[in-house]
């Protein structure tokens, strides 16, 4: 007898606080997970902010260290130092300040911890027949308490990459998912507003991708949508004044909701794209979204008619001054909104070489999310053509 083909809907979420002033909770959130001492890992910037201090102030002898060394991109090389710096302490718990690259860094800290530090065993692989092959890591993971600055989503998602070489690489294990996220609108307001913008459209294109992916599913769909609007709305008043709270705790939330949507998807070619990118060049993930989402959009169209008159719908709820726009088809709305941000439009404009745009193709053509792409991607010369269009 054959057996039925089921599907299913399984998110793993983390417990989510937000409010003014609530990264002032976490020796409480500490005492609720049963931690007693917690190391601080954040990027140089944060480490020497002020009002980083007075979070560690309020942790009192609760805070076992602070360690500054998260840097862009997850580099390797910045692993092994975190993971000595946690056996030195007397920390049994990893607070992480930060965007997605802190987060990333924890995630992984954690893991090397529990696992063993070599992550080429333990990542993500693809075989020869594009199956995609996940390593079971049982390993009990020391806690995670996340306090993002950015709009990554790393915090909601039970995955974390890092960069070897001019290579980015992913390790999937739910135990990586924070016992708690704390969304703190007085230190998201710190965050400036082009990067908050920039992976602010990193989430957008969460919720279009998750929306459009090949494991799309309604549950995911209807968080997407509602995630989707949310962040033209709120992202456009982050742009037109930078310090209101209200709007970067909306897009905070939003954020969120867009990571819990796509980790049940996957995403598409505009996220391996941007990863292969950044892996190679370096760049600000948030900067290479902005340019390189309405490209794939329009790569993806014949593929995501179906879905588009909903796209279009959640981003003119969002931003209803855009259906003054002369194209209403999603992915021009898409690149008329990001042109209101202010964010930079094509990779020349954020120093990405032409002569670099073959091997980001090659590149980005093995990356997990190329696999679930609405539209199949036949060879590293499609991806090449949409690279050239945003250059």
């Amino acid at each position: 007898m054959t057996r039925p083909s089921f599907r299913e809907y399984a998110p793993r979420v983390p417990r989510i606080v937000w409010g003014a002033g609530c990264a002032g909770a976490i020796g409480d959130e500490m005492v609720r997970i049963g931690a007693q001492r917690a190391l601080i890992l954040c990027s140089a910037s944060i480490g020497s902010s002020a009002w980083l201090k007075t979070v560690r102030a309020g942790l009192g002898s609760r805070c076992a260290a602070v360690v500054a060394g998260a840097q862009a991109h997850t580099p390797i090389e910045t692993l092994n130092a975190c993971v000595e710096a946690v056996r030195c302490s007397s920390a049994d718990c990893l607070v992480m300040v930060g965007g997605g690259s802190v987060q990333d860094t924890a995630k992984l800290t954690a893991l090397m911890l529990a696992e063993g530090e070599d992550l080429e065993r333990h990542r993500v692989r693809w075989t020869s027949d594009r199956r995609l092959e996940i390593p079971t890591l049982a390993a009990q993971k020391m806690p995670l308490i996340a306090v993002p600055t950015t709009l990554a989503a790393a915090e909601v998602v039970g995955a974390a990459t890092y960069v070897s070489g001019d290579k980015r690489y992913v390790i999937v294990d739910p135990a990586l998912l924070p016992r708690v996220v704390l969304y703190d609108p007085d230190i998201a307001v710190r965050t400036p507003v082009q990067i908050f913008l920039g992976t602010g459209i990193n989430a957008v294109a969460h919720c279009v991708e998750a929306i459009c992916s090949i494991r799309a599913q309604p549950f995911s769909e209807a968080l997407a949508l509602k995630a989707l609007s949310m962040l033209v709305e709120s992202l456009g008043r982050c742009a037109l004044d930078p310090a209101s709270r209200d709007a970067r705790e909306q897009a905070q939330l939003a954020a969120g909701m867009s990571g819990i949507a796509y980790a049940t998807t996957w995403l598409g070619i505009a996220h391996s794209l941007c990863q292969a990118l950044g892996a190679r060049l370096r760049a600000p993930q948030g900067a290479l979204h902005a340019v390189m989402l309405p490209h794939a959009m329009r790569f993806n169209a014949p593929a995501t008619s179906r879905y588009e008159n909903e796209l279009v719908a959640a981003i003119l709820r969002g931003m209803p001054s855009l259906a003054d726009e002369a194209a209403q088809d999603s992915a021009s709305l898409m690149g008329a909104f990001i042109a209101r941000l202010g964010l930079a439009q094509t990779l020349r404009k954020i120093d990405v070489p032409a002569t670099s745009l073959k091997a980001i193709a090659d590149d980005a053509f093995t990356i997990w999310h190329t696999f679930f792409n609405p539209r199949k991607v036949e060879s590293p010369r499609q991806l090449v053509e949409i690279l050239q269009a945003a250059w």
